[in-house]
């Protein structure tokens, strides 16, 4: 059968408002796969309890026009647009990057839906590790709100080809370590191959801070204050020249690939003891560590989510943290001192594309290895081990690369999208058109053919102060590697 045109109105309706389960209908009773026993999967809502569905399992979801993907909150607003503000998951909106996908897979009525975790958790979710042990299937935890093992990323429980198993794509801006690697392959070997990581987009980790003192003027930071706000030497905002007022440390309490590309520039930068690049900034049982700090500031507050430290910031006088640009930017209120930072002299927004344009795609790019984090160092990187069964599959921007460019804003984040080598049934070749998009887009963004399409990722440029976005394109230079990576590694 298929779905009426009033349920599946509803359906999109569901997915972008965080409503009840989402409208569905019987599976195809001519798809060609394997019965199963009837089984029992929570739907959505607290509201409601446990529900049985009989169905037939996919492997991802063969005849799926629904494609389910979640993670880092970072790339979240050039995804997803203005939808990634208010709604977890969210649905693109046109110009997003998504958006622009489903506008070239013509004839496809595709729903694409995006759910915010951070990066850690995310991983966690795509690799099947028993901290997310729902699954993709469990709901999206409101924006703001740390995920827990209850929470997923808010697959659909019932339609062709739902529910599912596993996402159709993660995105991380920490890279894949080694214990990561391992995991998928040990838990979805049999279905799914091997992790395929691809790098997609650049991002920048703004200062952002709320302090009335200040003026309606960006304040200037440098590197050395930075630093003395981390380490908790820096503590009131008389020190950077302002009236006497404490400073309040915002930081991401999840796992969270803004803080790996904000640790990774304080380790360039901060001098000894070197800082800790992770993902973890601070965890007081110390299981999730290596952690950036083995102690906060006093009054330091957690926060999860970059727009759940961006609303924090905003309501509260005194406190700085570390936010991604977009964010930062749809929270300022420059009249009442609630602004980010120049850093150096560069804007995290104006100034982020000459520092991608100068990260290169045939020089920084290493295949299949993971990054290696270990307490009190800078994050380095290491071949897999054992080496992968399909070469070319990983590709992994070295850390160092990126983490304190020249000539341009220095915190500069890589965000990776991630797939699996197999099990993507017949949405296999789509997604290497979303995974080969961005690329694609700095070609055009280069005025070498075509139009802008997207329009919440600037390009990556050499002309200074032309950002607009908070994000940028990784530049022409990255083109070949993904494509052929995609191409190779995104099977059925």
């Amino acid at each position: 059968m298929t779905i009426n045109s009033t349920r599946k109105t509803a359906q999109v309706l569901a997915l972008s408002a965080l409503a009840a389960a989402v409208a569905g209908a019987q599976l195809s009773a001519t798809a060609n796969s394997t019965r199963y026993p009837t089984m029992t999967y929570p739907v959505h809502s607290v509201q409601y309890q446990p529900q049985a569905y009989s169905f037939h399992r996919y492997t991802n979801g063969t005849l799926r026009t629904t494609y389910v993907s979640g993670g880092a909150t970072l790339p979240a607003l050039a995804y997803e647009g203005a939808t990634a503000l208010s709604s977890n998951p969210s649905t693109p909106v046109a110009g997003s990057v998504f958006g622009y996908y489903k506008s070239v897979l013509s004839g496809d009525n595709t729903v694409i839906q995006y759910c915010q975790t951070g990066s850690g958790f995310g991983k966690k979710v795509y690799d099947g590790l028993s901290g997310a042990t729902a699954g993709v299937n469990g709901p999206c935890a409101p924006l703001g709100t740390k995920a827990g093992s209850t929470n997923g990323f808010g697959a659909p429980q019932t339609g062709t080809g739902f529910p599912i198993t596993d996402p159709d794509m993660d995105a991380s801006d920490s890279p894949l370590s080694q214990s990561e690697y391992s995991t998928f392959v040990t838990n979805k070997a049999a279905t799914r191959g091997e992790p395929t990581e691809l790098p997609e987009i650049a991002g920048s980790v703004a200062l952002f801070y709320n302090n009335p003192d200040t003026g309606s003027t960006q304040i200037h930071l440098t590197d050395a204050q930075v630093c003395g706000i981390i380490r908790g030497t820096t503590t009131n905002w008389s020190q950077l020249g302002f009236k006497s007022r404490a400073i309040v440390l915002v930081y991401r309490s999840d796992g969270s690939g803004t803080t790996f590309s904000f640790s990774n520039h304080l380790s360039a930068v901060c001098g000894a003891p070197t800082i800790t690049t992770s993902q973890q900034f601070f965890d007081s049982t110390g299981t999730t560590c290596p952690c950036v700090v083995t102690s906060l500031p006093a009054g330091a507050s957690g926060q999860s989510g970059n727009a759940g430290v961006a609303s924090f910031i905003a309501a509260n006088a005194g406190t700085i943290g570390y936010v991604e640009a977009a964010n930062a930017n749809s929270s300022r209120n420059a009249a009442s001192g609630i602004n980010y930072a120049l850093l150096n002299g560069f804007d995290p927004i104006k100034n982020l594309p000459e520092s991608a344009a100068k990260l290169s795609g045939t020089t920084s790019v290493v295949k299949d290895s993971v990054v290696v984090v270990a307490t009190g160092s800078a994050a380095t990187t290491a071949p897999l081990s054992p080496a992968a069964k399909h070469a070319g599959c990983v590709l992994l921007v070295k850390p160092s690369a990126y983490a304190n460019l020249s000539g341009g804003y220095p915190i500069m984040a890589v965000s990776y999208h991630l797939y699996a080598y197999s099990g993507n049934g017949a949405n296999n070749a789509k997604l290497r058109t979303l995974a080969q998009e961005l690329t694609k887009s700095g070609i055009i963004y280069n005025n070498q053919t075509g139009t802008k399409n997207i329009t919440t990722v600037d390009a990556a440029t050499t002309t200074k102060g032309t950002g607009t976005t908070g994000y940028s394109t990784l530049g022409i230079s990255f083109q070949t590697p993904v494509k052929t990576a995609s191409n190779a590694c995104i099977g059925s």
